[in-house]
């Protein structure tokens, strides 16, 4: 099922900020206070204000969940991708939504695993509601495990980012239901310095509200790599990139799950504390896959790569891609190499 979409949520804020960003160009020649720019400096910035005017004015057809929804709790839902095939429960991060993993006829990677002989099963979170507002990480693991029960079937389990965490830290409880574990740019270990600016920060300000607002997460990312953030653009600007992928994934970082204060508040002091160590990966017997984009810029390789060695029974293998675009494009064919890891 389709529907049509405006590819920016903030087109607004988009085209003011080109705007103002053109003008202060074009004040340059008549401010004696205003920074001088150099010919390649003012062809970036032009290229930057191209790229927002092109993403600000694009529209693209959005592609909708295409499973069956076969439980929910809360505001959770679980769709079932066929009725045939070998069962594979994928668990997307709390952080952002479990549409980029189903974003497109084109572009799916549910789909691709189905076409390979899987069985898909998506867990999609929402929008905290009701008691779901008070929901920290420990209640959203134990929904997670709830989930698996109800479901009664033994899976291969794949965690996307942070899904993979949560993938890893349930298997003490749902270990009769697992055959096996695959991680897609799961992080376990946050040394980057990019994470120290979040693990310190003082984020008290924030008690008023019982919901974390999606942009605001959206921007602490955002903020963590600047030049990764208006890199795209100009790229974009240049002509460098397919503008209709560009809108459908930006589209997506834009459009998150508000977060309960609560579960804010417990990743970030996983994140300052490193509390993953919690969890004794030494416990989990089955095979493990372990994905790794080696220029992963959400999860830097350095955070993602002591993953493996804590396994028992695991399998590394690296791409030469980004977090997204691990799952979004196929010339990786991990998709493939899940299936052939996988015996299927």
């Amino acid at each position: 099922m389709e529907q049509t979409a405006p590819a920016n949520f903030v087109m607004m804020t988009l085209n003011e900020m080109s705007n103002l960003l053109i003008s202060q160009i074009d004040l340059q020649s008549s401010r004696k206070d205003f920074p001088t720019l150099n010919q390649s400096q003012k062809k970036q910035l032009r290229d930057f204000v191209a790229g927002i005017k092109l993403y600000s004015s694009h529209s693209i057809s959005k592609h909708l969940y295409n499973g069956d929804v076969v439980l929910e709790e809360g505001t959770t839902k679980v769709f079932k991708y066929g009725n045939k095939g070998k069962p594979i429960l994928i668990i997307p991060s709390l952080i952002n939504k479990a549409s980029i993993l189903d974003i497109s006829k084109d572009f799916s990677f549910i789909l691709r695993l189905k076409n390979l002989g899987f069985l898909p099963y998506l867990i999609v979170w929402n929008d905290p509601e009701g008691s779901e507002l008070e929901f920290n990480l420990d209640d959203y693991q134990k929904r997670l495990v709830r989930i698996i029960k109800n479901l009664d079937k033994k899976f291969i389990i794949l965690g996307y980012c942070m899904g993979g965490i949560m993938a890893l830290k349930a298997f003490k409880n749902i270990k009769k239901q697992v055959s096996r574990i695959i991680t897609i740019a799961t992080p376990w270990a946050f040394t980057e310095k990019k994470f120290d600016a979040f693990g310190n920060a003082d984020f008290s300000f924030l008690k008023s509200l019982r919901l974390v607002p999606k942009e605001f997460i959206r921007d602490i990312f955002y903020f963590a790599d600047l030049s990764a953030a208006n890199n795209k653009y100009i790229k974009l600007g240049k002509g460098e990139i397919n503008l209709d992928e560009f809108a459908m994934i930006e589209n997506w970082v834009n459009d998150g799950i508000n977060m309960s204060l609560n579960l804010f508040y417990d990743l970030q002091n996983m994140i300052k504390s490193n509390s993953l160590n919690e969890c004794n990966l030494a416990e989990i017997d089955v095979p493990c896959f372990n994905i790794i984009g080696q220029f992963d810029s959400v999860c830097p390789i350095s955070t993602t790569i002591p993953l493996p060695s804590k396994l028992p029974n695991a399998t590394a293998k690296f791409y030469d891609s980004g977090h997204v675009g691990l799952i979004i494009k196929d010339k990786h064919n991990i998709a493939a190499d899940v299936a052939n890891w996988c015996n299927i």
